[in-house]
């Protein structure tokens, strides 16, 4: 037996950058490596950085074997699903590349397995991660071979989810579908017309096929039975459910860029125009405003099926800012606070260089400290912080200067109002001390303002702690203070 303990996976980790290795030598190892990681228990840090050797070497042909493992991994709640976003794009182009020289059977062993590796209660980011992956595979899936597998229950319970839509988005626009699978289809979606199944089953054939906005509006037809609930009538559904239809999703999934950005103000004005709309623990308004946050990072809306089609960049992050407006809305929602906060480290690091994207990143952290539960609050303070911090410092490299002093003034508040909120994240995280004194030496009077009020928070902090720090911790404050002193006002 291979032992697994941690430091074996590190030392098989460290060996991947030996510059006397060769290559395959490199796939060997990396797969063992992977192959351990699925049944320890690595840092998130140390499944990070096997994340980067994967995107550099993934076209080697023995790590296909192990990617499952891998992706497998970081279905583990314990993992931090911002991490895996930093790398899944390269990744994921890396690995069509390898997939593209499998048969269609191998493709549909890799989805299989990695199906069977969901929880029984899949959350958003488990969904995208699978969603990913579907999106790699170039050839629609058999759905009777995966029903006939353990995999069927499963995939029943994902059905009117996202996830569900871009399978379909996979098996449909190919072209035929054998009849087993339109059937299977047909059941799912029992508002198609005949000649809409007809163009679904035998799209290569049906006389109006080029028509895309006929497809469009067929397409449409389809998400909107599959997003909820399709063994209901209309008249059962709630009434939210129909306006977030009418306002959202559909317009979202199958629309240009445009018509996501009108389909999102619109849903904003409505909501603020009607109060009585807006019902903060609606669990599919929720639902629906957090899918798409995550699919619009999604790669098919990026590249691709003009269909399908979006310009990265300022365009995303404006639908982000939108739909992080009304998510902090959702924070008393105690279900809904984990992926909340998943949403808020995720806007924290990747801002799509708009001030305005990491400032609702900020301020839906913010609103989680106030809004949150305690005990929910004090358990994610750890990320909480770290999101913060990466508000802090990665504004620098991606905003103007201007900009990025903007979002900071906003977040060394929030910083403060966390350190009082839960005062033992700051255990281990002494280094804010001397960045904070750093910060008071900025040209900007309104930032070192909000500075010296996240100070005077840890101050308050570090008064009525007794065993707030380690002997190391202690001896880095005395060496910030003694230094810095003289630039604090507690005014």
């Amino acid at each position: 037996m291979i032992p697994c303990d941690q430091e074996f996976v590190e030392d098989f980790g460290n060996g991947l950058t030996l510059a006397n290795t060769t290559r395959f030598e490199v796939d060997q190892q990396l797969a063992l490596t992977l192959d351990c990681l699925a049944v320890s228990q690595p840092s998130s840090g140390r499944v990070g950085g096997l994340m980067y050797h994967v995107n550099q070497l993934l076209e080697g042909q023995s790590l296909l074997r192990s990617v499952t493992a891998l992706l497998a991994l970081y279905l583990a709640p314990e993992t931090r699903p911002v991490e895996f976003y930093k790398f899944s794009s390269q990744v994921l182009q890396n690995l069509q590349r390898g997939l593209s020289s499998l048969n269609n059977q191998t493709r549909f062993e890799y989805f299989h397995d990695l199906a069977n590796a969901l929880p029984k209660k899949p959350e958003t980011h488990h969904k995208v991660l699978i969603a990913l992956l579907l999106n790699t595979l170039a050839s629609p899936l058999d759905l009777k071979k995966l029903e006939q597998r353990s995999t069927a229950p499963k995939l029943s319970k994902l059905a009117s989810t996202h996830l569900y839509r871009l399978f379909l988005k996979v098996i449909l626009l190919p072209g035929d579908l054998d009849q087993y699978t339109a059937d299977r289809l047909a059941s799912y979606c029992p508002g198609l017309s005949a000649g809409e199944m007809d163009l679904i089953t035998h799209g290569g054939q049906a006389p109006w096929v080029g028509n895309r906005s006929a497809l469009q509006n067929i397409k449409i037809n389809i998400l909107r039975h599959l997003e909820y609930a399709p063994n209901l009538t209309p008249d059962d559904r709630p009434e939210t459910l129909s306006f977030i239809r009418s306002h959202q999703l559909p317009t979202f999934i199958a629309g240009s860029c445009d018509q996501i950005l009108t389909s999102v103000e619109s849903l904003g004005t409505s909501l603020k125009r009607n109060p009585e709309d807006w019902d903060c623990t609606d669990g599919p308004l929720i639902q629906g405003l957090i899918d798409l946050y995550y699919v619009i990072q999604h790669p098919s809306f990026i590249r691709g099926d003009d269909r399908f089609r979006i310009d990265q960049g300022s365009e995303q992050g404006f639908i982000r800012f939108y739909t992080l407006h009304y998510l902090r809305r959702s924070v008393r929602a105690t279900e809904w606070f984990s992926q909340l906060v998943h949403i808020a480290m995720d806007a924290s690091c990747f801002g799509a260089a708009l001030s305005d994207t990491y400032e609702a990143g900020e301020k839906l952290i913010r609103s989680l400290i106030v809004n949150g539960d305690s005990a929910r609050v004090e358990a994610a303070a750890p990320e909480l912080l770290m999101g913060l911090l990466d508000v802090i410092h990665d504004t620098d490299w991606d905003l103007e200067e201007e900009d990025a002093e903007d979002v900071r003034y906003e977040a060394y508040p929030t910083l403060g109002m966390l350190l009082e909120a839960v005062p033992t994240v700051i255990r281990g995280h002494l280094n804010i001390v001397a960045y904070l004194f750093n910060e008071l030496d900025t040209p900007y009077p309104t930032l070192q303002k909000s500075v010296t009020v996240a100070l005077r928070s840890l101050a308050i902090v570090l008064t009525d702690m007794d065993d707030w720090a380690s002997p190391y911790d202690l001896a880095t404050m005395e060496h910030v203070l003694q230094a810095n002193v003289h630039n604090v006002s507690w005014k």
